[in-house]
Parts: structure tokens; sequence; C-alpha cells
């Protein structure tokens, strides 16, 4: 089910008047894997027995093509939404008999800071996916300061690794130093890349690499969520 924009008036959602967690995944940075996390962190998080739904704030909608090659036989079922950043927290009410919703969002996080707040505030988790380049930290850092200033739970998120650079260590070291930093990184697995165009998640295809690594992420998100 792909919900239709609206035009109302953007109000907060308090986590009392839903009955569903929030997982946002946001990056000012693109090309950093938001959407690759969003839909095979949904993979996994349905595989582990939620109720789960997507939410497309992009305008490209690259998480709902995905969802929309999906089989209709022979995999999980994952809910999914759309909907303009700015009617957000409006949409929110339109997602029902979920455990999880994960939002992917836009890049030029920069156009819609107020929006963004919103929904940082609305969160029940945050990751923050990042590459391990000079350009990568210096961009997000800055985005994780904001989350911390609002008071709001996140970790980043290495994505797209080469675990034998000196840059990924370095990396490590120093994104400890101005947040959390989720313990399992992704590397750069073509299967992601390959099953994401048929609709699939990584963890949903036995053979497939990187479903090891997404159902890790999944377990730290959800015992994130359980603390």
């Amino acid at each position: 089910m792909v919900s239709r924009n609206r035009t109302a008036k953007i109000q907060t959602l308090p986590s009392s008047e839903r009955h569903y967690k929030i997982v946002l995944i946001t990056s000012p940075k693109g090309g950093v894997s938001k959407t690759s996390t969003a839909r095979n962190l949904a993979v996994a998080a349905a595989m582990d027995g939620a109720r789960v739904a997507t939410m497309d704030l992009d305008p490209q909608a690259t998480l709902t093509r995905w969802w929309g090659k999906r089989p209709e036989e022979g995999v999980i079922q994952i809910q999914h939404h759309s909907a303009s950043i700015i009617d957000a927290i409006n949409a929110l009410k339109e997602v029902k008999d979920v455990d999880l919703l994960i939002i992917d969002t836009p890049t030029s996080v920069e156009e819609y800071i107020d929006d963004m707040k919103r929904l940082i505030l609305a969160a029940d988790f945050i990751l923050v996916p990042v590459g391990h380049t000079g350009d990568d930290l210096e961009s997000v850092q800055p985005w994780m300061g904001l989350i911390r200033q609002l008071g709001k739970r996140a970790a980043y998120l290495l994505a797209k690794v080469n675990r034998r650079t000196s840059s990924f260590i370095q990396a490590k070291h120093e994104l400890v130093e101005t947040g959390e930093l989720c313990p399992i990184e992704i590397p750069s697995f073509e299967d992601v890349h390959v099953l994401g165009r048929k609709g699939l998640g990584v963890a949903e295809v036995s053979s497939a690499k990187g479903g090891t690594e997404f159902t890790g992420v999944w377990k730290y998100v959800r015992h994130q969520l359980e603390s």
C-alpha cells in the first residue's frame, strides 16, 4: 500500500499516539547507502518476525521503486508508504498494524531542517550511514551533533567500507569521538545492489553476501529499541 501525499498542516505525533517504533535513516551526504540500509534493515526485521513498514520521503523514490519490484509471492510482506518530507508527520498517522516503521530520508537535509527536526524528535532510534572518506566524515559529524542536541538516541553506521584500508580504521576512531558507532559495518557487496534491482533484500536470499551483516545491524537496532 502506498499512501498519497497530502497538504495538511504539519503536526507532531507523540509516541503515545502510535503503536509502532520508528527507525529513521538519515544523513546529509549522498551515496552513503541510506536507501539500501532502509530496505535491507526492513527485510531483516521482517524475517525476525516484526510487522514492518517502510516510508519513502526522498523525491527520487528509490525505496518506493524497490518495493514496487518485490515479487508478489515467495517473499515476506512489507507495508510501504510514500510522502513528501514536509508532510511526513501527518503521514505517520496513516501507518497501521505494524510494529516497526523504517523511514528513508532525502539527502539535502539543510533544505528541510525544520521538517527533519520533527522527524528526529518523532524517531525512537536513528541510524546515520556514513562512508570512511574525509568528505563523508566532515559532512556527517555536524548532523550527528544536531541529533544529539535534540536529545535523541542515534548511531553511525559505516557502510560501503573496505576493512583493509587505513581510512576505515581512522574513521572508526574519529566517529566514536562524536557519537555512538554501530558495531557492525556494511562492506561494499555487489549482491546488495543486484538483489535491490529485483526488489529483494540480501537477508532473504541464502547465498547472498551481506545478509549476515544486515541481520547483525538489525539485532543491534532491535536491542536499542528494547532498552
